[in-house]
């Protein structure tokens, strides 16, 4: 879990979320009330997200253009962007060796697993995401939440709170 909070393609309110979990467990407490902090915050994360509360910056992936679009056999989203960026001539497009920052965006009326699933498709520049040519997109809370979930599952396993369907039932009842 630990690394989770030093890789540096993580959204930063994950990264966020799992230093104060990691810290909430490290004090020396008993079992039961490190699992209650531990889900209270969780809880809270969860729901910051789903009212809008957190700050675009910290739902921002980036990852680092490494090589051109094109020796891709399959375009992970962050390419996937930069080749709509230089389609559209944009000012600023990323190089090699950039990080290419982005956000999961809904497009339209486009249901929430299918950009889970056509992720790649779905990722647009910070800046970009409400731009007068690209219309309004809103982010893709779950798929915050599925990234969420899936990292945080991993330290809760520690405190024997089950498997990461376990977690995903209690944190979504």
């Amino acid at each position: 879990a630990g690394l989770e909070t030093k890789r540096r393609d993580n959204f930063p309110l994950m990264v966020s979320c799992m230093e104060v979990i990691l810290q909430e467990m490290m004090k020396p407490r008993s079992l039961d009330d490190i699992r209650t902090t531990v889900w209270e915050i969780v809880t809270r994360t969860i729901s910051d997200l789903r009212c809008n509360l957190v700050p675009l910056p910290m739902l921002t992936f980036t990852k680092e253009f490494k090589r051109v679009a094109s020796s891709y056999y399959l375009q992970p989203a962050h390419i996937r962007l930069v080749v709509r960026m230089v389609k559209k001539k944009i000012v600023g497009t990323p190089g090699i060796g950039d990080r290419i920052p982005y956000v999961v965006v809904q497009r339209g009326n486009q249901m929430a697993k299918d950009v889970v699933e056509r992720m790649s498709e779905n990722a647009e520049h910070p800046e970009l995401t409400y731009s007068p040519e690209n219309g309004a997109h809103k982010l893709c809370i779950p798929y915050y939440e599925e990234k969420l979930v899936t990292a945080i599952s991993r330290v809760l396993e520690g405190l024997h709170e089950g498997s990461e369907t376990e977690v995903k039932r209690r944190m979504f009842a």
